[in-house]
């Protein structure tokens, strides 16, 4: 069936309405018009219909005021307080629950006209956005969770980095002391997502900071096979990663830092995400998890509770039941971020590893940093030697603990004259990045104001006399 013209149509309707006014229309008539222009009778029966009235113009919809925006706030998001409230002004009544109107919301709702209420509710839907609601309920976190945020597109392989620090929700053993929560520094990579570097210790400093950058800057085919260097990284307003010995070193490679503003963990998301991850798929399989389920009281279910009596009886029991080593702890933690970075599938990445994926999004910069890159994170460039943990710290390059039997804490020589590089040592073992020899002097501890100054010595290696003090006689 072909389309019909507007002239034929208009002629075939006027002669079939004037049947319509003399009562002689049959459903013949409507026959032979549909099958001498070719369309179904329906669609003649359509054209001899009765045109519909308009339709009639909308009324205007009602818009919130200030005062209904105000009272909003007043009873802290409960929009049906605020309709109780505004019809017993409108009605005169000024009492609402048994309790005044505040005199600010009777004032602005003095000359205002009653408003049905399933209006009130529709006008408070259409002008608040969800966020704004959840906000005058709960506050902050009410309105990031009704706010909307945008995705941000992957960056390529190496340009971008985020970085991190968490308290992991798991008890361990340090060396010396009693069971604790460690805290863990992560560098991730936007484009990858994978894993670059990390560092495990007791607090975050800036030391464990270093060690997680040169982790990410070194190509190491068995530790970290993404090396390079970045163009952008973002940190958030932790103090450790606005040290001066971090800025140094990022500047000096011409790296942009981007500190986020506060509370705003959405602006590194990635980095937050594998938190959650490492969370889930490792630290929940450990002895020690204090994240897990509860019971109606508080406690937690698991091998360890959270009582004092729980912990201290965990401590001095078997392994398997009590918490891990702190060395146990990060030697799983590194077999688990390699597996992670190899071979784990990640959805994100249509299905690849991140491996195979840093090798389809090649970066002009992403080939394995130089040395000096790599050795401007062992550096030290602070003002004078000083000792940067108590505990030991998981070196990229070296064995995953640098403690000793005994338990000894590690101390690092830090300096800015110099070029030392930063080294871990302990009683009969010392932890050092692989770096070039250098001709320039270590640095020395400094020492604490407790210890005892040397005594100065003569040329025979006696105690020198002070002065004023008779020198005793020597023994025969």
């Amino acid at each position: 069936m072909g389309r019909v013209s507007a002239e034929k149509r208009r002629a075939a309707v006027e002669r079939l309405s004037r049947l319509r006014e003399d009562e002689a229309l049959t459903a013949a008539h409507v026959r032979t018009v549909a099958g001498g222009l070719g369309v179904s009778e329906r669609t003649v029966w359509r054209w001899l219909a009765p045109q519909k009235p308009s339709a009639r113009a909308a009324r205007p919809r009602y818009e919130l005021s200030e005062t209904d925006r105000d009272a909003l706030a007043f009873y802290r998001g409960n929009v049906a307080a605020v309709v109780r409230a505004r019809r017993a002004v409108t009605d005169g009544d000024g009492t609402t629950a048994g309790a005044p109107v505040p005199d600010f919301l009777a004032e602005g709702w003095a000359s205002a006209k009653p408003v049905p209420e399933r209006t009130l509710y529709r006008a408070f839907t259409i002008d608040l956005t969800p966020a704004e609601r959840a906000a005058w309920k709960s506050g902050e976190a009410g309105r990031r969770a009704g706010s909307v945020y945008l995705r941000r597109s992957d960056a390529l392989r190496g340009r971008c980095w985020e970085m991190d620090h968490k308290q992991l929700p798991i008890l361990v053993l340090p060396p010396k002391g009693k069971a604790l929560a460690p805290w863990l520094t992560t560098v991730v990579d936007d484009g990858t997502r994978a894993l670059l570097g990390w560092a495990i210790a007791v607090t975050p400093t800036s030391g464990t900071v270093l060690t997680a950058m040169r982790m990410a800057l070194t190509h190491e085919p068995d530790i970290s096979p993404f090396g390079a260097v970045p163009e952008l990284v973002r940190i958030d307003r932790g103090l450790e990663f606005a040290a001066s010995a971090v800025k140094e070193v990022l500047g000096g490679l011409a790296v942009v830092m981007h500190r986020l503003p506060a509370f705003t963990p959405h602006r590194k998301g990635k980095v937050e995400r594998l938190n959650l991850t490492i969370e889930q798929m490792l630290i929940s399989q450990l002895p020690g998890f204090t994240g897990g389920p509860r019971d109606a009281g508080g406690r937690l279910y698991g091998p360890i509770k959270d009582s004092a009596a729980a912990q201290c009886a965990a401590e001095t029991a078997a392994d398997g039941t009590g918490p891990l080593r702190l060395e146990r702890f990060v030697k799983r933690f590194a077999d688990w971020v390699r597996w992670y970075n190899i071979e784990h599938r990640h959805r994100m990445l249509a299905g690849r590893t991140r491996s195979r994926h840093g090798k389809k999004t090649r970066h002009r910069c992403g080939a394995s940093p130089p040395t000096s890159c790599a050795t401007s994170c062992s550096l030290a460039p602070s003002g004078s030697c000083r000792r940067t943990a108590s505990t030991s710290t998981a070196c990229p390059t070296s064995p995953p603990s640098c403690t000793d039997a005994a338990g000894n804490g590690s101390r690092s020589a830090t300096c800015r004259t110099t070029t030392a590089p930063l080294r871990s040592t302990t009683a009969g073992r010392t932890c050092a990045p692989p770096t070039r020899p250098v001709s320039s002097p270590r640095c020395r501890p400094r020492r604490s104001a407790h210890t005892p100054a040397p005594r100065p010595t003569d040329s025979a290696g006696n105690g020198a006399v002070p002065p004023g003090r008779p020198a005793a006689p020597s023994p025969p």
